[in-house]
């Protein structure tokens, strides 16, 4: 069954976050939607917990957003992979993301 609500585009975005106690850590965007993306990173979260994003909302040429977030899940990715957490997050509102600007390509 299809949880998802929102469109959602792959994509593999640099995003750099801020948790309650650690500030400027980086990760990777995918499955991104005005809603959401799946966040792969070295930092394992708790459902709940509160982030804040930043990340080019517009594509590469577009100014860098900052958004307010939450955690909906936390969980082993690769063990060997550079980004060994993937997360779930939900942004605090619907945001102005351009999908078809943040689409991978390949």
């Amino acid at each position: 069954m299809e949880r998802r609500r929102t469109p959602r585009v792959e994509s593999g975005i640099p995003v750099e976050f801020d948790t309650a106690t650690d500030r400027e850590l980086l990760g990777i965007g995918q499955n991104v939607s005005k809603k959401g993306l799946l966040l792969l990173s070295r930092v394992e979260h708790a459902p709940g917990e509160p982030l804040t994003l930043r990340f080019r909302t517009h594509g590469r040429s577009g100014d860098i957003t900052e958004i307010a977030a939450h955690v909906l899940r936390s969980e082993a990715n690769h063990p060997e992979s550079l980004w060994p957490i993937k997360s779930a997050v939900e942004f605090d509102r619907e945001e102005d993301v351009r999908l078809d600007a943040l689409e991978d390509r390949a």
